[in-house]
């Protein structure tokens, strides 16, 4: 299972937003995970991810995240409303409350 549809919408959104604040080599990579790569501003690598249904909440989620703090990224989970407090359970389970930031919209 890759992605969802929305989420990728999003991601998409999000390259477009991140180019307008000033980020660099801004790239989306596509395939059994789908995210958001970009050098910020001051230097630093930036990770995004989107979960806006249950089943993007899977093992393959779990790896980016763990592969983009391992590589020192700021790393983002952005959620739906409705979907925030299944994946901030997610995320602690997985252990990285403190490493993720994660945001919600919609």
């Amino acid at each position: 299972m890759t992605t969802s549809t929305l989420a990728e919408e999003y991601i998409g959104l999000w390259r477009e937003d991140l180019r307008r604040k000033g980020f660099t080599q801004v790239e989306i990579a596509q395939g059994q995970l789908t995210f958001i790569s970009a050098l910020r501003p001051d230097g630093r690598r930036f990770r995004g991810f989107a979960a806006f249904e249950p089943l993007d909440l899977d093992l393959k989620l779990r790896q980016g995240l763990e592969d983009a703090v391992k590589e020192g990224c700021m790393t983002f989970l952005v959620t739906s409303y409705d979907l925030m407090e299944n994946a901030r359970s997610t995320i602690k389970q997985w252990g990285f409350e403190k490493k993720v930031q994660l945001e919600s919209v919609m």
